[in-house]
């Protein structure tokens, strides 16, 4: 059983009887004493919520509500740990009296994430963790700067500086300006430079050193002591030139475009240089001759304007000036007196058909009449176009004056085919265009030589073919000027010129040919209209030494029969510069003057003997060596008479 109500503390002693229908029994006693005493446990987790009371870069401050239960131990302390986000285990940080329920953690890094948790310590050990909820990150209870008050204006912009000014940023982040930093980025580039870092109290600067006529980004940003903030950059380039002023004199001339008995149309071209600002208009302004006073007639913004109300036969002057945000600019006038009459008209066209008078291969003469009607107006000049068959466009040849009605065009292309056309101009303008009604071929009326005749090789040597020729049959109708000689080796395609002479010249010794090296030759007469048709070798000429007939070899009798005689001969001392082909023996018989053929041998045989001789009579035997030259000299034997020999010999 359980006996409840007991004091805590106090000692008791127990006993218990047994009790039936008789009677209690003898009691039964506890031998000791029992004292109540309460159980001691694990404190209870400390109250929540765990809260974060103060952030800073390295520190974060956190407070509690004690344990609601001490477990039956006193509470000895609170112990704080911490985990960072990318950690699993915790680690103590610090432990606070029972009494204390906050703490500051510090030595803690900025942007990390933690996680911390308290837990309740008594003699049992430590309690379940309170822990936050959301992780924490130390940083700075500050902020940087907000973006400098826009917009980021340039003023005073010069050839190499710009000034620009700026309003301080809505928010400081809490502490206090260090200073602005002004970066500026050429447009063709991508890095930002730095020109300045600037007080805080300055919102004005003046960039200087810039090249003139660069195009330049500038942008600005506030410093504090949590560092930059965000930046403000000009909204377009800013080009460096120098200050704006009114604008230059309208380019070119004042133009009088259309003329009536009392008016007049005007116009005129853009000044070159705008002074650095829009045009915004032009002043025109009119002068009575004989008078010193312009009047104000218009401002336009068009490069055109009709000024009215003019008197007929009254001379005028005019002249315009181009206005801009600076001011008004120089005025261009008129080069002449504007006198209003009733207008005139442009020319008729010029009377046609148009002749052509000449053709040759790079020019085409052509001629034509003078209008019927003028217009009214002097006829100033006449305007001459050309079109090429292969073009659709007509292309400027010439104005010429008006006294001319005839004219030679040229720089053409020798066998194009080419129209013209002629306009007559009055100070109207232009009149209808005169046309050719066929195309006319620019060539040549004469033509180029025909080949020149027989041409041959007269000599060759080891380097050097000499050629000759006769004059072509034809000189195309133009004096010969010359001929062009051409070579080509055997083993190679292309002709390559060798030499040009004049017309008085057919023959020619081509040089720095090589020995046993076979080549073509070909020769071209020319004139003004250019090269003629070519005559060519038919064979190649291979340059060679210069080669003769062997000399005579030695001839001597070694053996003489009763109808034959043996002859024996050595090598010709000189080959004439090529081999010894072979040999011929010849014989004449008694006083008879001519020689008469024996035999023809091979080079590599130096003994012969001649039959068929008659016993008795008189011979003289010959041996000539023969080369590619021909025969050689004659070798001569001495006087043989055939006779029966006392032995036998061997023929």
């Amino acid at each position: 059983m359980t006996i409840e109500d007991l004091s805590e503390g106090v000692a008791y002693y127990i006993r218990v009887a047994a009790e039936n229908e008789r009677g209690i029994s003898d009691f039964c006693n506890l031998e000791h004493a029992v004292t109540p005493f309460r159980t001691v446990e694990l404190a209870s987790l400390p109250e929540g919520p765990l809260s974060v009371t103060d952030i800073q870069r390295d520190s974060i401050s956190i407070a509690w509500k004690p344990s609601p239960s001490d477990g039956g131990s006193p509470i000895s302390s609170y112990v704080i740990e911490k985990r960072e986000s990318w950690r699993t285990s915790w680690s103590k940080v610090m432990s606070t009296k029972p009494s204390v329920t906050s703490c500051t953690l510090e030595s803690l890094i900025e942007g990390n994430e933690y996680y911390l948790r308290v837990m309740a310590e008594n003699s049992v050990g430590l309690s379940l963790p309170l822990e936050l909820e959301d992780a924490v990150i130390p940083k700075s209870p500050y902020d940087v700067p907000g973006v400098p008050g826009g917009p980021l204006d340039a003023s005073d912009i010069d050839r190499t500086s710009v000034t620009l000014s700026w309003k301080v940023p809505e928010s400081d982040g809490g502490t206090p300006l260090t200073s602005y930093l002004l970066e500026r980025r050429d447009k063709k580039r991508t890095m930002w430079t730095k020109v300045d870092r600037i007080k805080p109290g300055i919102k004005t600067y003046a960039v200087e050193n810039l090249g003139e006529g660069n195009e330049y980004y500038f942008r600005v940003s506030a410093e504090n002591a949590e560092g930059f903030g965000a930046a403000l950059t000009t909204k377009d380039t800013i080009i460096c030139r120098k200050p704006s002023e009114v604008p230059s004199v309208p380019h070119g001339k004042l133009r009088v475009e259309k003329l009536t008995e009392d008016s007049v149309t005007l116009s005129w071209s853009k000044p070159l240089d705008d002074g650095g600002e829009t045009i915004t208009g032009y002043v025109i302004q009119k002068n009575l001759i004989g008078s010193d006073e312009w009047i104000d007639v218009a401002t336009v913004e068009d490069l055109k304007v009709t000024v009215a109300d003019l008197t007929e036969g009254q001379g005028y002057l005019f002249r315009v000036a181009a206005q801009n945000l600076v001011g008004t600019g120089k005025f261009l006038t008129t080069d002449e007196t504007v006198t209003p009459e009733k207008p005139l008209d442009i020319p008729s066209p010029p009377i046609g058909p148009i002749e052509v008078t000449e053709i040759l291969r790079d020019s085409i003469a052509i001629s034509w009449q003078p209008p019927e009607s003028d217009g009214g107006s002097p006829l100033v000049s006449y305007i001459i176009d050309k079109k090429e068959l292969k073009y659709p466009s007509w292309m400027r040849v010439i104005e010429i004056g008006a006294s001319h009605t005839d004219y030679t065009v040229t720089h053409l292309s020798d066998g194009l085919k080419y129209l013209f056309r002629v306009v007559a101009v009055n100070k109207v303008g232009p009149s209808e265009p005169l046309q050719i009604h066929d195309y006319v071929m620019a060539r040549s009326p004469y033509g180029k030589p025909s080949a020149p005749q027989c041409l041959e090789v007269a000599e060759i040597t080891k380097d050097s073919a000499k050629l000759q020729w006769e004059a072509p049959l034809q000189d195309g109708g133009l004096p010969l000027l010359g001929y062009v000689t051409e070579k080509r080796e055997a083993l190679k395609r292309g002709w390559f010129k060798v030499v040009s002479v004049p017309a008085d010249h057919t023959s020619v010794t081509v040089g720095e040919l090589l020995e046993d090296h076979e080549y073509l030759f070909r020769v071209m007469g020319f004139n003004a209209e250019g090269q003629g048709d070519v005559v060519e070798l038919e064979d190649y000429v291979r340059p060679s030494r210069p080669i003769a007939a062997p000399s005579a070899p030695t001839v001597s009798v070694v053996n003489v029969g009763k109808d034959n005689a043996t002859l024996q001969w050595n090598k010709p001392a000189s080959t004439g510069g090529a081999p010894v082909i072979g040999y011929t023996i010849e014989k004449k018989e008694g006083q008879n003057p001519n020689w008469e053929m024996v035999v023809n041998i091979d080079q590599y045989c130096h003994l012969h003997t001649v039959h068929k001789l008659l016993e008795g009579y008189e011979y003289v035997f010959a041996v000539s060596a023969k080369n590619k030259a021909g025969v050689g000299e004659k070798g001569i034997s001495d006087l043989v008479v055939p006779v029966r020999p006392p032995g036998k010999y061997l023929c």
